[in-house]
């Protein structure tokens, strides 16, 4: 499974699948998520062979020409990563490098830092504008907050 619908759109994992499966030699047998009866053995062994061993929120990755393979988070939009199955036009909060997420974090610590410190500036409102910004207007914020103290305002504008 690549992670995509075909379309480029993510669609990973199944709400509600819990990972576990029959393992044939009983049907009380479960073999949980992660795991997947090994047909031979008639047990349950490390890894995945579809996407129904894995928790609802991962898949089922194997390598090229591999039976087995390993359960993995499924991509997704607005985590920070461009991950397989994203796009800049599906993810464009991942992968557009002119929305990328350089200089969040700094951002945010520098609102939180601001919403300690400083009347003018509500920390919700100061983050909320950080995950809108640009990186390029994310750096210009916490550069401008470096230098100004608590003369923050004229900083936090600088986001819009």
């Amino acid at each position: 499974m690549d992670g995509t619908g075909g379309d480029g759109a993510v669609s990973c994992g199944s709400p509600g699948r819990s990972g576990t499966t029959t393992c044939l030699a009983s049907p009380n047998a479960q073999c949980p998520a992660g795991q997947y009866c090994d047909s031979e053995m008639l047990t349950c062994s490390v890894g995945c062979t579809s996407d129904e061993n894995c928790p609802a929120d991962e898949e089922c990755v194997r390598g090229s020409g591999e039976a087995v393979g390993t359960c993995t988070a499924c991509p997704r939009c607005g985590d920070g990563a461009c991950s397989a199955g994203e796009t800049a036009e599906s993810c464009p909060a991942d992968c557009d490098v002119s929305n990328s997420n350089v200089g969040l974090d700094d951002c945010l610590e520098t609102c939180d830092g601001f919403d300690f410190f400083c009347d003018d500036v509500d920390g919700d409102t100061c983050a909320s504008a950080c995950v809108g910004a640009t990186a390029e207007k994310r750096g210009a914020f916490v550069e401008c907050a470096n230098t100004l103290n608590c003369s923050s305002y004229a900083c936090v504008s600088m986001l819009e």
